[in-house]
């Protein structure tokens, strides 16, 4: 054990250092001249007393939490520019990791447009996506039991809409924000569309 723990560290193949711990063993007086052991080793791959330790089921385990991850992660929020000059923000927040509350915010507009609002449109049919909660003006009219929770790391005075069943997404998510505004002195409302792609969303990564 003496001679053992001097290479315990090192970096070497386990044949390799067993053949020191020998030589090093031959140096002692009650050793020195006496047969020693012959090693040999049927090992497939390389090994030292160095390598990490692995568990049985690290690797799967270690998958599995890998998809556990991937299945939270939200789209980055973004901000869209549209013609008229008007700014919308797009932002997303997590329920579930099968529903997501995405909320459209207007940051920035002409001096000349009194009133503006962006709305959410065409999202796919796939999903399970109840009008009731679509373009809320309050976290708590979309019905969500999490609203206190997910709504606490939203701005103020955004439209909200929650989108249920996103294991069911077949296809990237892609949507329309729906910009209505209105210019000083005018009664008419003006239209701006704009297509959004923010991919494959929370557990929609995962292909279900």
């Amino acid at each position: 054990v003496t001679f053992l723990k001097r290479w315990l560290l090192e970096d070497e193949k386990i044949t390799v250092l067993l053949d020191k711990v020998a030589e090093d063993m031959g140096t002692l007086e009650i050793t020195r001249g006496r047969q020693a052991l012959e090693l040999r080793s049927n090992l497939s791959e390389r090994r030292a007393l160095t390598d990490p330790i692995r568990p049985p089921g690290q690797d799967e385990s270690s998958a599995r939490n890998l998809q556990w991850a991937k299945a939270h992660v939200l789209p980055e929020s973004r901000h869209l520019r549209f013609d008229c000059g008007v700014t919308v923000q797009l932002g997303f927040a997590a329920e579930f990791s099968n529903i997501m509350i995405i909320y459209t915010r207007v940051v920035a507009a002409p001096k000349d447009i009194t009133k503006c609002e962006a709305r959410l449109t065409d999202i796919p049919e796939e999903l399970d996506v109840d009008l009731k909660c679509t373009n809320k003006e309050s976290p708590e009219e979309l019905g969500s039991p999490l609203a206190p929770v997910w709504s606490l790391g939203c701005p103020s005075c955004c439209l909200y809409n929650r989108i249920c069943g996103l294991q069911k997404l077949r296809q990237e998510l892609a949507f329309t924000v729906y910009l209505q505004y209105r210019y000083q002195g005018m009664d008419d409302f003006v239209e701006e569309r704009q297509r959004v792609n923010v991919g494959r969303p929370l557990i929609a990564k995962l292909n279900l």
